[in-house]
């Protein structure tokens, strides 16, 4: 696969067949296999990821021969930090109601995490104008050079909107060196636990980066 064969374009609307693509992308990511029964596979995907589409304000994909292999999806907005509190007031709600059951399944501590994540950002104090809700590429199109070009196709976005401060929500279970290595900084971390035994475990982290230093960063970096 060669890079010159792969376009970088805004999705501007989501076909049934960019959705499946996206959904497999989801799906083969995080080996929802591995975690959660086979019933309840694709509900969870599907849940993720129009929850991911519906609190995004631009997604930008990565095509080749038409098919997605990688996207990158992110909201700007100045109620950023408002919406993150009603997410967490929803998640909250909906986690109440499935502790009523008696049954501890896999998608109750889903909605915890998804509570965790909006509470990090809550405590943080930061006031954002951007969150990058989805960055993923196709396990086949990995080491190409894809996740830097979306990246900075992201931050390009962010300073043309004049974007000072944004936030990214991520776990062990990525690769977090990534936002590292970019010159993210790590904001808040909390332990989750997937069992009451505390037999499996993620971290979950939130990040902050300012595209002005970010993309200072990689213009030194690309000129040596």
């Amino acid at each position: 696969m060669q890079t010159e064969e792969i376009s970088i374009e805004k999705l501007e609307h989501i076909s049934q067949k960019d959705y499946q693509r996206m959904a497999r992308i989801v799906f083969d990511t995080w080996n929802y296999p591995a975690w959660v029964p086979a019933e309840k596979i694709r509900p969870m995907v599907e849940i993720f990821l129009i929850d991911v589409l519906l609190n995004s304000s631009k997604i930008v994909v990565a095509r080749k021969n038409g098919h997605i292999i990688g996207l990158i999806a992110y909201s700007i907005s100045k109620k950023i930090n408002e919406l993150s509190w009603l997410r967490y007031r929803q998640a909250n709600a909906l986690c109440q109601l499935l502790e009523q059951d008696a049954d501890d399944t896999v998608f109750s501590r889903y909605m915890a995490t998804m509570r965790l994540d909006e509470k990090l950002v809550q405590q943080s104090g930061k006031i954002f104008g951007a969150s990058l809700t989805l960055f993923m590429i196709e396990k086949t199109a990995r080491g190409l050079g894809l996740g830097n070009r979306l990246f900075y196709h992201f931050i390009d976005d962010l300073l043309e909107s004049k974007v000072d401060l944004f936030y990214v929500l991520t776990d062990s279970g990525s690769d977090v060196s990534f936002y590292d290595k970019k010159g993210l900084t790590r904001l808040e971390c909390e332990t989750f636990f997937w069992s009451d035994q505390k037999t499996i475990a993620e971290d979950y982290y939130l990040y902050q980066g300012c595209p002005k230093e970010l993309a200072q960063v990689n213009k030194l970096q690309s000129n040596s």
